[in-house]
């Protein structure tokens, strides 16, 4: 006998609903998530895409400090990034004196995108187009393990961004 089962995957629009009703991401609940439109060029030509974004301003002084963009590594979402932006106990987080933005990866977590798998340099050109249509120039790239390489090669493939 050979029983063999599959699970499918939850819908996005559950798993942004589940994960920002938990208690760890009360704070992104709270600041709140935009979805954007993006057209961007992934090696394939121009395509229209959404961005699914958040933003949280700097609480304090910000002379000469560059925006910050967060790239989640995989499985994750951008919710990981709540402690590092927001703080924990009497760590006040990178939102105390950096605006910070952290993007959904494309096709990741609860962002939209095939179920097919993207490659570094896809997501990469996914980010550089993300900059753009965020207007964020002089922005600092921070990626965590998968997000790690979707970063740098980001940063290599438009170094004038920076």
């Amino acid at each position: 006998l050979l029983l063999a089962s599959g699970c499918g995957s939850m819908p996005k629009g559950e798993v942004r609903s589940r994960l920002l009703e938990l208690s760890k991401n009360a704070p992104v609940a709270e600041r709140g998530l935009t979805t954007l439109p993006l057209r961007a060029d992934l090696g394939d030509g121009e395509r229209d895409y959404e961005l699914v974004h958040l933003r949280v301003p700097a609480r304090g002084p910000v002379a000469g400090a560059r925006p910050l963009l967060l790239i989640h590594g995989t499985p994750s979402t951008l919710c990981n990034w709540a402690p590092v932006i927001f703080g924990e106990g009497e760590h006040p987080g990178l939102a105390a004196h950096r605006d910070v933005h952290a993007i959904e990866l494309l096709g990741h977590g609860f962002a939209p995108g095939s179920h097919e798998p993207y490659s570094f340099q896809q997501l990469a050109a996914f980010t550089v187009a993300a900059t753009r249509a965020l207007g964020l120039e002089g922005v600092h790239l921070v990626g965590h393990s998968y997000g790690g390489e979707v970063a740098w090669r980001a940063a290599l493939d438009a170094p004038k961004r920076d």
